[in-house]
């Protein structure tokens, strides 16, 4: 049996289905007695996002440790405990972010759109730094472009941190994608400092 060429490939929608779990996301520090968000972010039974994470307002404990916290979504009902914190009196000069250097997306081997992957990056996924990473040998000088204009566009949308992460981001541009990840983290840490 021959296969026949389509002239286009078949489109699906992904619909998120019924509540089913609940993800907390914590950051991985906090100062003691200073107040932190976490977020909460709902799924379907597929693990699709139902919404955007709610943000709840949390104040560390007084003493250093580490800790969990468990959040309820009013709306379902749903609970789940968050990663670990680690509480410390004072901000460390090296800090944690959590990181996705490798997104993909519609226009070379994932799904949905670039702006797709940054906007659940920043409001579902609740990610500090994410990076996009095509494979360059799918890259146009069109979508190389669209590439550059579409980060520089979501990080001046992003809720995150200014400074050190802007500069990773800068950076993680810059790179080509025939260096190796030692030398990518190389470079990261000698000019961030991280």
């Amino acid at each position: 049996m021959q296969g026949k060429q389509l002239p286009s490939s078949p489109v699906m929608q992904i619909v998120a289905g019924k509540p089913a779990k609940a993800v907390c996301i914590a950051p991985s520090q906090a100062t003691t007695g200073k107040p932190f968000s976490i977020f909460l972010r709902i799924e379907d039974r597929w693990g699709n996002s139902i919404g955007k994470a709610r943000e709840y307002e949390q104040k560390a404990p007084l003493e250093e440790k580490i800790q969990t916290i468990c959040i309820t979504d009013v709306e379902t009902g749903l609970s789940a405990e968050s990663n670990p914190i680690r509480v410390i009196e004072e901000k460390p000069e090296i800090l944690q972010y959590w990181a996705d250097f490798h997104g993909q997306s519609e226009e070379t081997i994932g799904s949905n759109s670039i702006e797709d992957y940054f906007l659940y990056a920043r409001d579902c996924a609740k990610l500090d730094i994410a990076a996009y990473q095509g494979n360059d040998f799918q890259i146009t000088d069109a979508f190389w472009n669209k590439t550059n204009n579409t980060t520089k566009k979501c990080m001046s949308l992003a809720s995150l941190s200014t400074g050190k992460i802007d500069r990773i981001l800068q950076l993680l541009l810059s790179i080509s994608d025939n260096e190796d990840v030692g030398t990518i983290f190389g470079l990261i840490q000698k000019e961030v400092k991280i």
